[in-house]
């Protein structure tokens, strides 16, 4: 069973062929090649969308109601972990014994997240209970009109509370806002934003007081 945007393939009456939403993501390489080397360096970058098609039986003729839902952007979910995927070219129904079916691609993240993920404070070091590395969303609390100074997984940053106390940073998009305003201009960092290896990466605090909450720290293939 699957659920697209919280609905169920059960509460949807319906079934799939070939429900390989978990295959892991492949990862992009750079070649290098060195004069006078056999052979090329291969360093690796980015791990890729997965691509994939997937045809769904009908057990009801509800394809109407069906259809906004394999469209366009969702968040799909296997068990306790989601993702986001993208639904294109929904063919056009076939009969199969007493069934309706459909076929349609889909593009989806290389990433699973846990469910409902919320928010947990780290102070000296966070945890990636994934398998592969993680672009944290990051939740910074102060004091109005005060600075703080810190490093995270490796990442060192700086950021100048205004009025408001609090500022969300998506790590993945690179994006500092409080409640839905971009807070950019009050932050002093690299091009590299944080991001967390498997297992414990370290925090420090070099000045300033802040709370330091997290979520979308643990991240699978």
């Amino acid at each position: 069973m699957f659920y697209i945007d919280n609905i169920s393939s059960e509460d949807m009456h319906i079934f799939a062929e070939k429900e390989d939403f978990l295959s892991r993501a492949s990862i992009d390489y750079e070649e290098i090649k060195i004069e006078g080397k056999d052979g090329e360096d291969l360093i690796e970058k980015n791990y890729l969308n997965v691509m994939g098609e997937i045809t769904i039986y009908l057990q009801t003729n509800n394809l109407d109601k069906l259809y906004p839902l394999f469209t366009g952007k969702h968040i799909l979910r296997v068990e306790d972990k989601e993702t986001s995927i993208y639904f294109y070219d929904m063919a056009e129904t076939f009969r199969y014994g007493s069934n309706n079916a459909f076929s349609l691609g889909y593009i989806r993240s290389p990433f699973w997240h846990i469910y409902n993920d919320s928010y947990v404070i780290v102070s000296d070091k966070v945890v990636n209970d994934g398998n592969v590395y993680s672009r944290p969303i990051i939740k910074l609390t102060g004091s109005p009109n005060t600075d703080v100074d810190l490093t995270i997984a490796g990442v060192r940053f700086k950021y100048h509370f205004d009025m408001d106390d609090c500022v969300t940073i998506d790590c993945n998009t690179m994006e500092e806002t409080y409640e839905g305003i971009s807070k950019s201009k009050n932050i002093e960092i690299g091009f590299d934003y944080p991001k967390l290896k498997v297992g414990d990466n370290e925090i420090f605090i070099h000045s300033g007081k802040v709370i330091i909450e997290m979520k979308r720290k643990d991240s699978w293939l």
